[in-house]
C-alpha cells in the first residue's frame, strides 16, 4: 500500500478513505476491468461485427500495460493470490471466468449457426437435398463394439 500511495501521489489517509484495505482495492480494480475485458455479449444487431470477427477480436486484443511486463489475466492472478473461495475478489474472479467462457461459447454457437445456415442455403441453391446441407459427411452405422 505504501508503494501504491507513492506512485499515485496520495496519502494513506486518502487511500483508506476510499478503500477499507488492500482486498477492497483489488475488488474495485477487478470490478472496473470486468466490462473492458469481457468479449462482447450476444447481440442480434446486423450492423456490428459478426460472431467470427468477435471471436477473433478476443485474441487480437492487446492490453494496455503502460510499459510494464504483461503478467497475464488479472482475474486469474487475483484468484491465485486470494485462494479463499469465499473472498469477494475470488468470487468476482470466478464469476468473470464463468461469464468469459459463457460468452465465448455463445459466440462459437452463433458462428456455427451462421455458418450452418449459409451452408444450408448454398446447398439448396445448388439442388442438394436439405439433409445433405446439414450433414455433408455420409453417416456410418454404429459399430457393435463401441
Amino acid at each position: 500500500m505504501d508503494q501504491l500511495c507513492t506512485v499515485a501521489n496520495v496519502s494513506k489517509r486518502t487511500l483508506y478513505a476510499h478503500f477499507a484495505g488492500k482486498d477492497d482495492l483489488v475488488h474495485a480494480c477487478l470490478s472496473g476491468l470486468q466490462d473492458e475485458l469481457l468479449p462482447e455479449g450476444s447481440s442480434s444487431a446486423q450492423d456490428g461485427p459478426g460472431p467470427r470477427e468477435q471471436l477473433l477480436a478476443v485474441f487480437d486484443r492487446r492490453p494496455d500495460v503502460s510499459g510494464q511486463p504483461l503478467r497475464g489475466c488479472p482475474f486469474l492472478g487475483a484468484a491465485v493470490e486470494i485462494p479463499d473461495p469465499e473472498h469477494p475478489a475470488h468470487r468476482l474472479a470466478a464469476a468473470y471466468k464463468t461469464e468469459f467462457a459463457r460468452r465465448l461459447a455463445d459466440l462459437a454457437r452463433r458462428r456455427n449457426s451462421a455458418s450452418s445456415s449459409r451452408s444450408s442455403t448454398t446447398a439448396r441453391r445448388r439442388g442438394a437435398p436439405p439433409s445433405t446441407a446439414r450433414n455433408p459427411r455420409p453417416t456410418r452405422a454404429p459399430s457393435p463394439w463401441c
